[in-house]
């Protein structure tokens, strides 16, 4: 059972614990999705977006 809790402030992905993961092996093909995937944060090593790592 999942359990209820709020969405952060202008977060639109409905399950917060469901997320698709793209792997891509070049850094300019991965800034490329990273940008068309809507990414807003850089991590280390991965970008994250609405529903995608």
């Amino acid at each position: 059972m999942l359990l209820k809790r709020k969405m952060p402030e202008g977060r639109k992905y409905i399950n917060p614990y469901l997320m698709k993961a793209i792997i891509a092996e070049k850094p300019s093909v991965a800034y490329e999705l990273a940008r068309i995937v809507g990414a807003t944060e850089k991590r280390d090593g991965y970008f994250e977006a609405e529903g995608f790592l």
